[in-house]
């Protein structure tokens, strides 16, 4: 059972804030990148291409952080650990809505023959600082 996502963190996660994500190295060091977010049942939810690093580590060690602060106001932020569920199927239509909400026009990083994964953030702990 994912841990439920207040009022606050739904907003920051629907407005065009970008999200932090943390994963796991192989070697332990931390992997952080900058990933489009949304909320999708009641879930934080963003895509990736397959065989980039953070989808490698998601999938040999699916616990995760991502943290969203708002882009008006950085002393608000939300903090959401738990473990990342890869879909891929849907993948390619989300990342065209993802690239609508952030750009305003079709997704322009398509390269040759690259595939796409949705990932859902299954949430253990939610922390909003607002």
């Amino acid at each position: 059972m994912s841990a439920e996502l207040p009022p606050e963190a739904v907003k920051l996660l629907t407005d065009t804030n970008l999200g932090y994500l943390a994963t796991q190295n192989r070697d332990g060091t931390a992997q952080v990148t900058p990933v489009w977010v949304h909320v999708e049942d009641g879930r934080a939810v963003f895509n990736t291409a397959i065989g980039r690093l953070k989808d490698r580590n998601m999938r040999r060690d699916p616990r995760i952080t991502l943290s969203i602060a708002d882009q008006h106001d950085n002393e608000r932020y939300v903090m959401i650990t738990g473990t990342a569920e890869l879909i891929e199927e849907g993948a390619a239509e989300h990342i065209e809505e993802l690239s609508q909400k952030y750009k305003g026009y079709a997704f322009r990083g398509w390269g040759p023959g690259m595939k796409r994964v949705k990932v859902y953030l299954n949430a253990d702990r939610v922390r909003v600082d607002a």
